[in-house]
């Protein structure tokens, strides 16, 4: 019976390799896949950040539905919409209210500084109260033309904290 086994991979020695080839790949494949599966139990949770002093985050809706003859169809939008005017009118009898608009920043040279893939943005002072980041030195923009800017990490002295 030995024999005949040995003397079938003789001649047949190709699909042998072939099928051990497929084998090992198959189960480096399904290594890989369980590797990267496994690290995500491991990831770290990640804690509030910007929003950390607020006590409530209302955010608009940052789907589109839509009826389509083929059923209901659902698209993500970039930027979600704006908080309902009524919504947040009834928000503030309750406790202060402030809207949060990002906007695009342009400094000088900033992607020497800051990397070349980095994009600067704003957003209003108004929404400070809520984030956990407080001025370091100088004092709070009064005027439109003023700005509070991070130290940045590592950085020293000056700057404020983040606004």
């Amino acid at each position: 019976m030995l024999s005949l086994a040995l003397r079938g991979m003789r001649t047949r020695w190709v699909t042998f390799v072939g099928s051990f080839v497929a084998l090992a790949l198959g189960v480096g494949l399904i290594a890989t896949t369980g590797l990267a599966l496994a690290a995500t139990f491991d990831a770290p949770e990640r804690g509030t950040e910007r929003f950390a002093e607020a006590r409530v985050v209302v955010q608009g809706t940052d789907e589109v539905k839509a009826d389509t003859p083929i059923g209901v169809r659902t698209s993500t939008l970039t930027n979600p919409r704006a908080v309902p005017e009524k919504l947040a009118a009834e928000l503030a009898t309750v406790g202060p209210v402030a809207e949060d608009r990002t906007f695009p920043v342009s400094v000088p040279d900033a992607d020497r500084r800051v990397g070349a893939d980095t994009t600067l943005v704003g957003h209003s002072w108004a929404i400070a109260a809520a984030t956990p980041y407080r001025l370091t030195s100088g004092r709070a923009p009064t005027s439109p033309g003023e700005v509070v800017v991070t130290t940045g990490p590592g950085g020293g002295g000056g700057g404020g904290g983040r606004g």
